[in-house]
């Protein structure tokens, strides 16, 4: 910890001073990010209310509709942009996603995860954005469900006491890239239109300033991947159309793919950088409740969702 406290220091101090020279602009905490929030990711950091319809649930439940919310935020710390291009840099990335999983049928709560990251960015260009990132995933209470095992419908329960235990956790590295290739083209309207992306996570025994890293229960499954690819129509009215699709395969899984796809509209918000969804969900793959990362689930569902 105490060297976590003198790195974070270390940066207040040099990154004035780098940004002292004419050119330069250091912002202690940054309205913007240079590196894309993941349209189709289910675990990208927003604030999103989604109802879910699932056609395969190998979870026993008394239902197969889901209320799922996810609350999540980023925040961009020690931002050091080009004055005369604000797409050039490097800042620090924390994000933070809690997903809710509730029954559909009853709104009971079904399990609790977390995912809490901290990433430096990288940003040569408008068109190729870096990031070397520390993640820390985990799951609670969803063990709950079916204590038996035998496929009891689920109970109402009190999570509280099994907040602090958790099955399912990962401490991961992720080296992540993102090219929007129609900007090189330099032509207005096609800016920012078409993202790439790809990202690789790999687990490293040891310790570091953010605690023991740990891989249960899967303890040799090191590393997985996750690519994907967005589009958008230019805006009318603040309002653009768009696709995503994001893929992951996990080693823990045998490389079985996970494919979530969204299809909706987007639209500015009131504060500037707020994004607001509304959008149709198709997800076909491992369970998003981690407890049962080897449980399938696919479904079909509408969310809204906002983006700062």
């Amino acid at each position: 910890m105490k060297r976590l406290i003198v790195l974070t220091l270390l940066v207040i101090i040099l990154f004035p001073l780098a940004a002292s020279d004419e050119g330069w602009e250091f912002n202690l905490l940054d309205g913007e990010f240079f590196y894309p929030n993941y349209i189709a990711d289910p675990f990208s950091s927003r604030f999103s209310a989604d109802v879910r319809d699932l056609s395969i649930n190998e979870v026993a439940l008394d239902s197969d509709e889901r209320l799922d919310i996810t609350v999540g935020s980023r925040f961009s710390l020690f931002s050091l942009r080009k004055t005369d291009n604000p797409d050039i840099g490097a800042q620090l990335d924390l994000w933070v996603t809690i997903p809710l999983f509730m029954e559909g049928s009853s709104n009971d709560l079904l399990a609790v995860d977390g995912i809490y990251s901290v990433g430096l960015v990288l940003s040569p260009s408008d068109w190729i954005t870096a990031r070397i990132s520390r993640h820390h995933i985990c799951t609670h209470a969803g063990d709950e469900i079916d204590t038996s095992g035998d496929g009891d419908s689920s109970i109402d329960y009190d999570p509280t006491a099994n907040m602090v235990a958790s099955a399912y956790v990962r401490d991961d590295f992720g080296i992540s890239l993102a090219l929007k290739p129609l900007n090189l083209l330099d032509i207005g309207w096609l800016d920012d239109t078409l993202l790439i992306y790809g990202d690789y996570y790999f687990f490293w025994p040891g310790e570091d300033p953010l605690g023991t890293r740990q891989i249960k229960p899967a303890r040799d499954a090191y590393t997985w991947f996750a690519v994907g690819a967005e589009i958008k129509s230019p805006k009318i009215f603040d309002t653009s159309m768009y696709a995503a699709g994001h893929i992951t395969y996990w080693e823990e899984l045998d490389w079985m793919p996970c494919y979530s796809l969204e299809v909706g509209l987007e639209t500015d918000g009131a504060v500037e950088g707020m994004a607001l969804r509304v959008a149709y969900n198709f997800y076909d793959g491992r369970s998003l409740m981690n407890n049962f990362y080897n449980k399938r689930e696919q479904f079909t569902g509408f969310s809204i969702s906002v983006e700062l």
